[in-house]
């Protein structure tokens, strides 16, 4: 499991995308011989393809900007601010910005062996909690930017207009 540790938007090293359009800042990631999973914030500013991930799931959360409309093989799906989007990584995607640049909060993972539960909500209830099947927590505030993995307490935030904070657990499948 990993250790409790804090991360900031603003120190996590940004990676240009292979096409050049956007970067992504890699916050955690399973270890090697693990079941796959990978949490990332991806800066988006231009429309197009996403990348394709086979045989694995993903978890979309706009964390700032307006939002994107997700065209999908069968359907359009709209991408708001703090409303997660669930879809099978293998899908083509392709992404229209609604009205200008985006961050979205991604969480691509192996659905045949991890079971993913991603929440919204007020700092009160940013913790979640742990059993002997989970692999991590982690808890991001979309005021501050800031996060925390495997949280001990809730998450701290002074901007009480807009402290919504979105939180994950994964855990193995039983």
């Amino acid at each position: 499991m990993h250790k409790n540790h804090r991360f900031n938007l603003d120190t996590l090293k940004a990676e240009t995308w292979k096409n050049g359009k956007g970067v992504t800042r890699q916050i955690a990631n399973s270890m090697p011989n693990e079941a796959y999973w990978r949490f990332s914030i991806a800066d988006v500013s231009v429309d197009g393809d996403f990348s394709v991930f086979p045989e694995l799931a993903r978890i979309l959360t706009v964390v700032a900007g307006k939002g994107m409309l997700l065209s999908m093989s069968d359907k359009d799906v709209a991408a708001n601010y703090a409303k997660p989007i669930h879809f099978a990584g293998n899908i083509p995607v392709y992404g229209k910005l609604l009205d200008g640049a985006v961050q979205n909060f991604n969480l691509i993972y192996d659905a045949n062996k991890i079971e993913a539960l991603v929440r919204v909500g007020g700092v009160e209830n940013s913790r979640l909690p742990h059993d002997e099947n989970t692999i991590m927590t982690m808890a991001y505030c979309l005021a501050t930017h800031q996060g925390i993995i495997n949280p001990t307490q809730e998450i701290r935030s002074n901007n009480s207009q807009s402290s919504f904070v979105l939180s994950f657990q994964l855990k193995f499948k039983r």
